[in-house]
């Protein structure tokens, strides 16, 4: 059988707030709609245009609250329209109003290493969920005699850990996925480990090809040494493209989106990022990075920025420059042939399965990936003209192989499936809905991630 010729996958990158939560201060662009993003029609427009440029999926970062490190408040986000104005994604992708503005209960921060343990155990729960907790055929609809799930085939997990505990059924029965796809971004130590463990898809933010190259070798040995194929972790490159018909409107562009950047929301976009404050200098003042690194912050972004910038001079405006507008990541600015070749030569030389595309304004930005730069792709042979399983699921999409709806059978999640040899499956402790434990297990099986 031939084996099926690789092809470049793209994303729309949204975030649920008011105005681009990369390109900040471009809510003042008089033809931006971004700042419609709390009527759904933004949302049906955004949907209609990914399903018509063959988008694989739309990636909707999110966060628990806005950045207040910046001068020690918030004002500097709500001046520059940063990561402000949030809205749940559950309200937008079912459209419909399911939403909690809880911070979680929380006083202070895990640190950072010890989060991913913590993730470890949160993994092992949902996975128990959404593969073990309901067999298939759970769901019958019977009337005579009634029934319309069969309780014994819906199991109670039992999960005591460090972090988290849960006795409970799930709440409703599998999807045709089971485990949803795994989209991850991380590239700390720890992170590049939980990464190769779990991640079906990663979100990455490198600035140069070479550091993009080995960043993804690095995730796909992690991947090896957990028994998983090394082509089981895709990885999408954060990029944003400015694209004209012409090289001098592709440069206009540019310089229009310039005018329109906040500092003010370019600097607490950094500084909610990387937990370091840089009010301490003045706008205009040079500074370095050594010693910044933060516990809790996102260790990739000071990383990256070091590595674009060995012989350039930072101040604070530089900073929010960079970040009110993309951040470290690739900006290429062209026709849709010159973005295109910007594209192809990431692609092919840092180990990238696809992009994850930052807007600058919209309908424009969005616009011009679907009508200028993928027909450019598709010209070249390097994207497809219809998703590889139409009508599939995200997953099937995601790998190219029809019927292939689940975990791949080495991933460390398919060891949790109902059905999976009781060897493989962590000897967890089910019981079943009418109280019985349908386990050999003994009821003192330790559930937890050992920390020490």
């Amino acid at each position: 059988m031939a084996i099926p010729k690789k092809m470049m996958q793209l994303n729309f990158f949204e975030a649920a707030c008011t105005g681009s939560h990369t390109a900040i201060g471009q809510w003042k662009d008089p033809e931006d709609n971004s700042k419609t993003k709390d009527r759904l029609d933004y949302w049906l427009w955004l949907a209609r245009l990914a399903e018509k440029g063959k988008i694989t999926s739309i990636f909707i970062a999110d966060s628990y609250a806005g950045h207040n490190i910046y001068g020690g408040s918030a004002d500097a986000s709500h001046k520059g329209g940063s990561h402000i104005g949030k809205l749940d994604p559950l309200m937008i992708v079912p459209a419909m109003a399911a939403v909690t503005r809880s911070a979680m209960g929380k006083e202070e921060v895990m640190p950072h290493d010890e989060r991913y343990l913590a993730a470890e155990e949160y993994m092992e729960i949902v996975y128990r969920l959404w593969e073990q907790s309901w067999e298939d055929g759970a769901q019958v609809w019977q009337e005579e005699p009634e029934m319309a799930y069969d309780p014994s085939k819906i199991h109670k997990i039992d999960f005591k850990g460090k972090y988290f505990q849960m006795n409970a059924f799930h709440q409703t029965h599998p999807s045709p996925q089971r485990t949803p796809l795994l989209f991850q971004a991380g590239s700390s130590k720890a992170g590049i480990a939980f990464g190769g463990k779990h991640a079906e898809a990663i979100f990455c933010a490198n600035p140069t090809i070479e550091s993009c190259k080995k960043y993804t070798a690095a995730v796909r040995a992690k991947a090896v040494e957990e028994g998983r194929s090394p082509d089981s972790v895709k990885f999408f490159l954060g990029i944003m493209p400015i694209i004209g018909r012409t090289s001098a409107e592709a440069t206009t562009k540019f310089e229009r989106a310039k005018k329109y950047v906040s500092i003010n929301g370019g600097l607490a976009r950094f500084s909610g990022f990387t937990n370091v404050d840089l009010s301490q200098y003045e706008v205009d003042e040079e500074f370095d990075f050594e010693g910044k690194h933060h516990e809790n912050t996102i260790q990739g972004v000071i990383d990256n920025i070091k590595v674009i910038g060995e012989d350039k001079v930072f101040t604070p405006r530089v900073v929010a420059e960079m970040f009110a507008l993309g951040g470290s990541g690739p900006r290429p600015v062209g026709t849709a042939e010159e973005v295109a070749d910007f594209f192809e030569e990431w692609w092919r030389g840092g180990g990238l399965d696809g992009f994850n595309v930052n807007y600058v304004a919209n309908p424009g930005s969005f616009e011009d990936v679907v009508e200028l730069l993928i027909p450019e792709l598709q010209r070249r042979g390097i994207y497809w003209d219809d998703y590889p399983v139409p009508g599939g699921t995200a997953r099937e999409n995601l790998y190219g192989k029809e019927g292939e709806k689940l975990l791949a059978p080495e991933h460390p999640g398919a060891k949790f499936r109902w059905n999976a040899p009781a060897s493989s499956n962590g000897d967890a402790i089910l019981v079943k809905s009418n109280g019985t434990s349908s386990s050999s297990a003994p009821p003192s099986k330790k559930r937890r991630i050992d920390t020490e």
